[in-house]
């Protein structure tokens, strides 16, 4: 596995040349390169960058089309993830990531099933195509389900069976210690996994002073800041598995928010995730 950086997810917001020298000066080993805005400043430039900087493309957002109730604007979706999948490609991307909502206003548990099972088949698919595997990541703070109507995927087992529903053998989880924590798993149950199940991770730390169903999705903590988390079981699992891709850092950090320094940033960012880096 290898440190990148989700620079959003930090607070970051700068030009992706910009970004990519940015992350190569500050250690990390891989980087979020959007296709489309690498297709707007040339591939060329940006394959040039990476390749400067020894980085890993990490992988980019899976469009939020494919919720849309509209037919047309899920077709639309279909039709831009395909010249994104390509692009990806050719920068050496092999992931694409998103997250499921945990409820649904107006769908049963099953209808939200099937039609996650329609719409993302019909991506996975295209994703396939370029070699590409999507990351399903699922949120696992219990406020977001007691609030809303018609609970939906919340843990590991869920978002399995989702992945194995959709049947092209490309799917896997975007696997977030934070929402394995609020999810109710053990982090000892990482280690049941395969590594070809997980296809992004994210770290960090949960809030200290709350009860597990009292904790919020957002603010959290840069890994290790509270000790909530137990981050090194966590770890030790993925090292124990073999996986072997991107590691981010998704703190959603009031900290990080307050700071006008990207570099600062940066330099907080990868302190952190060194502090939990196995030997």
């Amino acid at each position: 596995m290898y440190k990148s950086v989700v620079l959003g997810c930090v607070n970051v917001d700068v030009p992706l040349l910009e970004g990519i020298a940015l992350a190569g000066r500050h250690g990390f080993q891989g980087i979020e390169v959007p296709p489309d805005g690498a297709a707007l400043i040339g591939e060329d430039k940006v394959r040039d960058a990476l390749a400067q900087w020894g980085l890993n493309n990490a992988g980019f957002a899976l469009p939020l089309a494919y919720k849309a109730a509209d037919k047309a604007e899920f077709e639309a979706g279909a039709e831009q993830l395909k010249t994104m999948a390509e692009t990806a490609a050719r920068l050496g991307g092999k992931g694409c990531y998103t997250w499921i909502t945990p409820w649904h206003e107006t769908m049963t548990y099953q209808q939200h099933f099937d039609f996650m099972v329609e719409r993302l088949g019909r991506y996975a698919a295209i994703l396939k195509e370029f070699g590409i595997a999507l990351g399903l990541e699922f949120v696992g703070v219990q406020k977001a389900r007691d609030t809303h109507p018609n609970p939906f995927i919340y843990n590991i087992p869920q978002m399995l069976e989702l992945c194995d529903a959709i049947g092209t053998g490309n799917c896997g989880l975007l696997l977030d210690c934070h929402h394995c924590y609020t999810a109710g798993h053990d982090m000892k149950d990482v280690y049941g996994l395969k590594k070809e199940q997980i296809v992004l991770v994210h770290v960090n730390d949960a809030v200290a002073g709350y009860t597990l169903p009292e904790q919020p999705d957002n603010p959290r903590a840069l890994p290790r800041e509270t000790g909530v988390l137990d981050i090194d079981t966590f770890m030790d699992a993925l090292v124990k598995i073999g996986y072997e891709g991107p590691v981010a850092v998704e703190p959603f950090s009031p900290k990080l928010k307050a700071m006008e320094d990207n570099d600062a940033k940066l330099d907080l960012t990868m302190e952190a995730l060194n502090s939990i880096w196995p030997a």
